[in-house]
């Protein structure tokens, strides 16, 4: 298959709706080739909340989709983000430590935080 977005990587950061803090930084791209869409992103806010997640352009199928990146939490930790996005939803959950969302830890609501991470999804 062609790829939809033959230019390349679409800038989506100004776009997305991102939650858990201010002053949002970084980047989120994304193509299409058929009916899958790649997402790369690298983002940094300051702290406000214990979650974290942002938007994208398209909406999930019928199957949640899991991946795992890489974050920094209250401007030191460093460990393993787990990504998870939700069917029928353009939502995508960044999950401190952990891929579990039934119990996940929590980010720090102070100081600064980011994730960076690559998911691959197919969509509707």
């Amino acid at each position: 298959p062609k790829f939809t977005t033959p230019t390349g990587w679409t800038d989506y950061f100004s776009s997305s709706t991102i939650v858990g803090g201010t002053s949002p930084s970084g980047v989120i791209n994304y193509i299409v080739m058929g009916k899958i869409l790649f997402v790369q992103f690298n983002i940094g806010v300051t702290s406000t909340a214990t979650n974290f997640s942002f938007t994208l352009p398209y909406t999930n199928g019928t199957t949640p989709q899991f991946g795992i990146g890489r974050g920094t939490n209250n401007n030191t930790n460093q460990s393993s983000v787990g990504i998870y996005m939700a069917a029928s939803t353009n939502v995508v959950t960044l999950l401190w430590g952990t891929t579990n969302i039934t119990t996940p830890n929590l980010w720090t609501a102070a100081n600064g935080k980011g994730a960076q991470g690559f998911l691959i999804l197919n969509i509707p």
